[in-house]
């Protein structure tokens, strides 16, 4: 499939096009061109492909068009097992893509050897040297330090969480942007089952859908996030954000909010029809934090949720126990966990509101210890 690119500030596009071992590169614009390159054959013509997308967003020009995404041969019932992590699935799956020659089905089963011996390991070092572009497509071709950004974690063979963690670099760095890196890697042929994101800020409210991200259920933004980032992600179960969450979303049933800095903000707009769990992470908890935390429970009318869970490094204040005590939203819990648990005498006063409530009691669940920070 061709790939279009732009460069910005400009109205100069490149369409990009591979053709079994030969890539098409048209100039489109004022003074049109193309230019037509052999090569020995189909792995190499994608090597290059991929190389010269990677070139032409690191010198700042923007794809017009999506990656192109790898095809599947396997039923939709065999991948969905693979999805839910079924390692017999997974088995069937690794063995289809050999049969087929796909090299994602060889490198699969060998990641997801638990104790790896040195063959395994020279193996697979080898498979990422000769077929990088069939694994790791766009991405693998980027440079280093476009790459250093972004850490992979594996379930049974196969990319299950991609971390995003921004890190300082040179002056004379790469200039690929985050956005450009995470699109391509989550069109990578080993990211076709990832289900769980963990971005920077500066990635909470930019789109990056593609046909991978229809089965993420778990995002984590450093920031808040809104409708428009959301609707990436259709599969979506638990979402964990700093502090406010501007969302319509049929599918989530957890949300974490962390209250994060000295004037920390928490709320919740839209609408969760299927929210069913709601936890609050104080990151700092001073009496800032409390009083943001006490203001919020009292004003609370929030969807019916079965369970809410507030962790910190210290024990709640006595208004913020007050606040809870008196909620509505007691009423509907099933469960009220606190991390860690109150001091005896809020802990007696917490119990008989709770017990006062038209509705059966929520079951309290404390901890001793601090919870997360």
């Amino acid at each position: 499939m061709p790939v279009r690119l732009a460069q910005i500030g400009t109205v100069f596009e490149v369409e990009l096009d591979r053709q079994g071992s030969e890539l098409v590169e048209r100039r489109l614009g004022p003074a049109p061109s193309e230019d037509r390159k052999q090569f020995v054959d189909d792995e190499a013509a994608l090597a290059a492909y991929h190389a010269r997308i990677a070139e032409l967003l690191e010198s700042r020009w923007t794809r017009r068009t999506p990656c192109e995404t790898v095809g599947d041969v396997a039923t939709r019932e065999l991948l969905d097992a693979v999805t839910a992590g079924d390692r017999d699935a997974i088995e069937v799956y690794n063995d289809l893509l050999i049969e087929r020659g796909d090299v994602c089905g060889e490198y699969a089963s060998l990641r997801a050897i638990d104790a790896p011996d040195a063959r395994v390991r020279d193996r697979l070092a080898e498979l990422e040297q000769l077929h990088r572009p069939r694994l790791y497509g766009v991405f693998g071709a980027l440079p280093d330090a476009a790459r250093a950004h972004f850490e992979l974690v594996w379930r049974h063979g196969w990319i299950y969480e991609v971390i995003v963690r921004w890190r300082t670099q040179p002056r004379d760095a790469p200039t690929v942007t985050l956005h450009d890196a995470l699109y391509a890697l989550l069109h990578a042929p080993m990211a076709r089952f990832v289900q769980s994101l963990d971005l920077e800020r500066e990635l909470a409210n930019t789109s990056v859908r593609c046909p991978h991200t229809d089965q993420i259920t778990t995002l984590r933004i450093s920031g808040p996030a809104t409708l428009e980032a959301l609707a990436a992600y259709p599969a979506l179960r638990e979402l964990e954000i700093v502090g406010h969450a501007d969302v319509d979303h049929p599918t989530i049933e957890t949300v974490i909010l962390r209250m994060v800095g000295r004037q920390p903000r928490i709320s919740i707009t839209g609408q969760l029809p299927n929210l069913r769990r709601l936890v609050i992470v104080l990151t700092d908890p001073d009496r800032h934090a409390f009083a943001a935390l006490r203001d919020w429970v009292r004003s609370l009318r929030p969807p019916r949720v079965d369970e809410l869970a507030i962790w910190g490094r210290r024990r709640l204040s006595a208004a913020v126990i007050e606040a809870l005590a008196a909620s509505p939203l007691v009423d509907t819990l099933r469960i009220l966990e606190l991390a860690p648990a109150p001091a005896p005498a809020q802990l007696d006063a917490l119990a008989l509101a709770l017990a006062d409530h038209d509705e059966a009691a929520p079951v309290l669940l404390l901890h001793p210890m601090p919870a997360r920070p």
